[in-house]
């Protein structure tokens, strides 16, 4: 639910940021001599506004920029020579200041706040490895759960998204990582050769999912089924019920919420320490959700392999499907090594490889080997054969579909590719129809004798998860790793400010500079919709981190005005040098073509951005 107060308090912290730029250019004129006719928060048609001496100020309807008004800004054209109160009076050196004026006093609120707020402390997501990508190149240097990124290129950083950004804006072909291993107090260093992600249009390494509180502290969603379980906000996961204790917690829960059964766990509560075990059913309700049929493919295609003792004994190929494990059946993450430590010692596991089935003799691991083992071994999604991994609870299992089932043909298409399906499984949503699936089902022995049934579905629509999304059908999900970083006395907290006010600078133009050779994907420009819905993230975990976001908004207003750009500052003041040199003003028919380019620019980049928003936010 939307909290009112923390809408509010972003909008006064963007308001802020706006007011500070255009009080720069205000104070600036009038420090000049130049006088002021509005001075105004927002654009477009006055809201209200009050009189002062010769300035109006005011509100606008559109809470987007703002703007300044000075007289004799914008030329009459009636030749008449400029009061001395008019700006085109003043001389270069006034008029350069009063157009750099904004930028002057974005730049100084970011150093006069950083090192204020990093002295009283502010809170970050640790800048730590949770699960790397598996198969991607983090993974491939070895990096794993827990381990701390201390700096990037020589680079100190704060969090999470410091680190990614560091890591898109650095070399393209080597990435060096001063990290700490997990337990350790000395750091080391590792170079990752970077890959640029298509779809996020950067640079990455694949460092997966943000690490999550060592302590394994949990966030729970009041009125859910954890709530009402008995589980609160603080409270430290323990185990959970019938999985082995050498996987990790978080692999524990997801392996246990995946079939979405009822959970069983132990948690040490926040207020005591004392221990309790709860039972939480899951809230699986119908609702105006995205109806799903509950198909995916099944991820068990080998795509790397980290060597190991135990791996390289394994003797698994890269492109090796694994099928099952006498009875379990391989689909999803997590059944690899569940379906091992309930076979018994003899049972092989049964993989498909270069179009047949082979059995694989099992070496004997200890549960901590055996986890070490699989964690070496990356898995992709099978797109090739049509072997299913069945949600559980929606409209396929429902209607009779097993995991390891292998799709045939979906409404009459015969061996349909996965886009094929997905598409199928949208329109008969759309149309509130039934989709007939024809799929062979197989025993698990290595030939198998294959059953060829015909299986009618429906998608059904599920409710969204509690809280769009931020805890699940059960109500409750662990916390990411947070600390509060705090300067060593005022001297470090002015060096830092300095530093993080210099990097925020560089990162800003760098990235223009990326986007510009096709680096940096332009869908990762944000606009309004995109700075509002940060600064209510931001705004949610409190005064300190809003204020920090807020000092990186009004570097990138800083760095974003000064481009030689016509209606930003920096296009007045690429006139101003030019005038500068020439010894005479650009002249009004240049400066208006100019203009009206510049508009033109500004409006689409406007529009632009807002799609990206809407993009966004849509999933498009």
């Amino acid at each position: 639910m939307i909290d009112l107060f923390r809408v509010l308090q972003a909008a006064i912290g963007i308001g802020l940021v706006i007011f500070v730029h255009e009080a720069g250019h205000f104070l600036a004129a009038r420090w000049c001599g130049v006088r002021v006719h509005v001075f105004s928060l927002g654009m477009g048609p006055k809201l209200f506004g009050i009189k002062r001496g010769h300035t109006t100020y005011q509100l606008a309807v559109i809470p987007v920029g703002g703007f300044v008004s000075m007289a004799g800004e914008l030329p009459d054209g009636s030749g008449r020579a400029p009061e001395s109160w008019e700006l085109p009076a003043k001389s270069v050196g006034q008029r350069f200041l009063v157009y750099s004026g904004g930028v002057l006093m974005n730049m100084g609120l970011a150093l006069v706040l950083f090192p204020i707020l990093f002295w009283s402390g502010v809170p970050f997501s640790k800048p730590a490895i949770g699960t790397p990508d598996p198969g991607g190149p983090a993974w491939r240097a070895g990096l794993t759960n827990g381990t701390e990124i201390v700096a990037v290129n020589g680079h100190s950083v704060l969090d999470g998204l410091h680190v990614a950004t560091e890591i898109a804006l650095g070399d393209r072909d080597r990435v060096e990582l001063l990290v700490r291993d997990p337990g350790s107090t000395s750091t080391r260093k590792v170079v990752v050769e970077p890959e640029h992600d298509e779809r996020m249009g950067f640079n990455s390494i694949g460092l997966g999912r943000p690490a999550l509180d060592p302590e394994h502290r949990i966030d729970v969603a009041e009125d859910t089924p954890a709530w009402r379980a008995g589980l609160r906000p603080g409270d430290r996961l323990q185990n959970v019920d019938g999985l082995p204790a050498a996987m990790q917690l978080e692999d524990q829960l997801r392996v246990a919420m995946q079939d979405r059964s009822p959970l069983e766990l132990t948690v040490l509560r926040k207020s005591d320490g004392s221990p309790l075990t709860v039972s939480i059913q899951p809230d699986l309700k119908e609702g105006p959700g995205r109806p799903r049929l509950g198909i995916l493919p099944a991820l068990c295609v080998v795509a790397a392999l980290r060597p190991g003792p135990a791996t390289d004994e394994l003797g698994l190929r890269v492109d090796d499907a694994l099928i099952a494990i006498g009875d379990r059946r391989i689909l999803q993450r997590g059944d690899l090594p569940l379906a091992w430590l309930a076979a018994e010692p003899d049972e092989p596991l049964v993989i498909a490889r270069d179009g047949g089935r082979l059995a694989i003799d099992r070496p004997q691991l200890d549960d901590a080997t055996l986890f070490a083992m699989v964690d070496d071994i990356a898995l992709a999604l099978d797109y090739e054969t049509l072997r299913l991994s069945v949600a559980a609870g929606e409209g396929a299992e429902q209607a009779g579909l097993r995991g390891g089932d292998r799709l045939l043909a979906i409404d009459g298409r015969a061996e349909p590719t996965w886009v094929e399906v997905f598409e199928i499984v949208r329109t008969a949503a759309e149309e509130e129809r039934n989709v007939e699936l024809r799929v062979e089902r197989t025993s698990f022995a290595t030939e198998p004798a294959p059953q060829i049934l015909t299986i009618v579905a429906a998608p059904i629509p599920q409710a969204d998860p509690v809280d769009d999304g931020r805890y699940n059908e059960f109500g409750f999900g662990a916390n990411v790793w947070e600390y509060t970083y705090r300067a060593d006395g005022p001297l470090d907290a002015v060096r830092v400010g300095l530093a993080t006010s210099w990097q925020y600078v560089k990162q800003t133009w760098l990235t223009l500079r990326g986007m510009m050779v096709a680096e940096i994907s332009t869908k990762n420009i944000g606009g309004p919709v995109a700075i509002g819905q940060i600064s209510y993230a931001f705004a949610e975990s409190g005064w300190a981190k809003l204020m920090y976001f807020l000092c990186l908004l009004s570097v990138n207003l800083a760095i974003i005005n000064v481009l030689p750009i016509p209606v930003f500052d920096g296009g007045h003041l690429l006139f101003l040098l030019i005038e500068k040199v020439k010894g005479s003003p650009v002249s009004e028919r240049v400066v208006g073509y100019s203009q009206l380019v510049g508009v033109v620019f500004v409006v689409g980049l406007f529009v632009y951005v807002t799609y990206n928003d809407i993009a966004r936010a849509f999933g498009l």
